[in-house]
């Protein structure tokens, strides 16, 4: 009796089960506590991770890392001892799915080393493939038939037959191993499925990925959250795969439920709402104030007045519990009022009275319009009666018109000169016929420096000084009428805007040296803004010579 209690004492699995090292050949270890660092030693600790830490399946906080399904990823550099595994190898992780990838070819990558169609690579993820066969052929995941996969070559992805089915917000524990002969697919302990390897090693040069394959036009993206992640040189048997599995303690209980509201608004007073990120929803109620109710998904809500309301959704997990949750929203519409005041002769102020937060547009009556400026200021060519309206629209729609109506009179030139420190320089303006002036209180010539080609029929130019400032006073005069007197040149741009009238007429400007600054000549940098085209002029002006350029509108 007491030999067959040894020898039963002995072939006790439980004993067996105690002598097992879940440590030997284990080349990374990450259990995420509060960084993404490599426990084992190996120094293969994340190099980027943009991935967000959160609770693992015990609730301890900053334990695991979720992932957001569209951009976040960790990646952790190439290494002798990620890549040198020969035929063997074992993937381990828990793993908790909050969606499935949407993309082409919609497979989900959590764990990815090497190019997807590469000899040598490895991974874990999970896909619809094994039931559907069309991840690419059809455009919308099948979402109620996802299968965990792992694969240490790329024709080595499972049997292809459908096992256990994702199910979003429970937590799995998923092993993969590969002993050179038979690759292996637990989840949670259960060994699901089972296929004949064809691999020549799992040997690649390329960098290891959570969240993603690295390739941009086939990422993969993970949604969820992902914790424990073990990666060994060697295939566990499944009686430390039973072992590991009991350290992670993982238990698919049913878990808390989980949404948010979303919603949008169109034509100003219509909202459109819909259940956002649910997570083991079974039942919703929604209620607007005492105005509306409903218990769909989505709904749409038309308001009647401006105002401030709100939205509160009330829902039921499938665990029982019962969870509410509200947002505000305001119904109203922008107010594009604004003032105007007039600064010079034909230079106009505008600014914007409303506060609300909208798109901008005027229209200043001329065939100027300008986009988002609260204040602005425009100048005027013509005399005339203009209408000037400013149109406001907000992100919801909504939008608003305000019309004001200003009058510009005749362009009136100022009869006299004041002198810019050149004594004789200049001769007092005597014409009092704007319309029929000859600008040129001097005898002087007009030196033609280029003619320009423009897309528009109103353009805008700027004068800057040319080179070191030197107190460079000039006149400008367009098809003889003068735009501007006394204008000191500065590092600072003084614009205008002319109208380009098309041919045959000549659209001539000229400047006119008021004095010559103390380091003559007169010199002045003109840029025009045709559109979104550019040009830059040099011109130059002294006691015998103004400088000329002519325009001329492109049919």
């Amino acid at each position: 009796m007491r030999i067959f209690f040894v020898l039963l004492f002995f072939s006790n699995p439980l004993f067996s089960f105690s002598q097992i090292s879940t440590t030997k050949g284990l080349i990374a270890y990450y259990p995420f506590n509060g960084n993404a660092k490599d426990e084992t030693g190996n120094n293969n600790n994340a190099v980027f991770n943009n991935a967000t830490l959160t609770s693992d399946k015990n609730g301890n906080a900053k334990s695991a890392y979720s992932f957001n399904g569209k951009n976040q990823y960790i990646r952790i550099n190439n290494s002798s001892s990620l890549k040198n595994m020969t035929t063997q190898i074992t993937i381990s992780c828990n793993v908790k799915v909050n969606g499935f990838y949407k993309g082409k070819c919609h497979w989900n990558r959590i764990i990815n080393k090497g190019s997807d169609y590469a000899s040598g690579n490895y991974w874990l993820g999970f896909c619809d493939d094994a039931f559907s066969k069309s991840a690419c052929v059809e455009n919308i995941p099948d979402e109620t038939h996802q299968t965990f996969h792992g694969s240490s070559f790329f024709e080595d992805w499972g049997s292809g037959k459908a096992n256990a089915f994702v199910k979003t917000g429970i937590w799995y524990t998923v092993t993969y191993t590969c002993d050179g002969i038979y690759n292996k697919l637990y989840v949670d302990c259960q060994l699901i499925d089972s296929w004949k390897a064809t691999t020549n090693g799992v040997i690649n040069n390329e960098d290891l990925f959570f969240g993603k394959l690295d390739n941009p036009q086939y990422p993969y993206w993970f949604n969820g959250v992902l914790d424990d992640v073990r990666i060994y040189n060697r295939a566990l048997s499944s009686n430390e795969i039973l072992e590991l599995c009991e350290k992670n303690e993982t238990k698919n209980t049913i878990p808390d439920a989980f949404a948010e509201i979303s919603y949008s608004i169109e034509k100003c007073n219509k909202i459109n709402v819909e259940l956002a990120n649910a997570v083991q929803i079974k039942s919703v109620k929604w209620q607007i104030d005492n105005l509306y109710n409903s218990t769909k998904e989505k709904f749409s809500y038309t308001f009647k007045k401006e105002g401030s309301y709100t939205i509160k959704l009330t829902y039921t997990g499938n665990n029982g519990i019962i969870n509410t949750i509200s947002k505000e929203i305001i119904i109203t519409k922008p107010t594009a009022d604004f003032t105007i005041k007039n600064t010079s002769e034909n230079k106009y102020s505008f600014k914007t009275i409303s506060k609300e937060k909208a798109n901008l547009l005027w229209n200043f009556g001329d065939g100027t319009v300008e986009k988002n400026s609260k204040n602005i200021s425009h100048t005027y060519l013509n005399s005339g009666s203009y209408t000037v309206s400013l149109i406001a629209i907000d992100k919801n729609g909504c939008s608003d018109t305000t019309i004001q109506n200003i009058t510009i009179a005749p362009l009136i030139a100022n009869k006299n000169i004041e002198l810019n420190g050149d004594n004789g320089n200049i001769q007092a303006i005597k014409s009092n016929d704007v319309k029929a002036l000859d600008f040129l209180p001097e005898k002087r010539m007009n030196t033609f420096i280029q003619q320009i080609e423009v897309l528009n029929d109103s353009i805008e130019i700027s004068f800057y000084d040319n080179g070191t400032i030197d107190g460079d006073s000039i006149t400008v005069q367009f098809n003889n009428k003068i735009i501007t007197q006394h204008l000191l040149l500065t590092a600072t741009g003084k614009s205008f805007y002319i109208k380009i009238d098309p041919a045959p007429a000549t659209n001539e400007l000229i400047m006119f040296a008021e004095n010559l600054g103390s380091i003559p000549p007169n010199t002045a940098l003109m840029i025009i803004y045709d559109g979104k085209k550019r040009h830059e002029i040099n011109i130059k002006s002294s006691k015998t010579n103004n400088g000329m350029v002519s325009f001329v509108l492109k049919k």
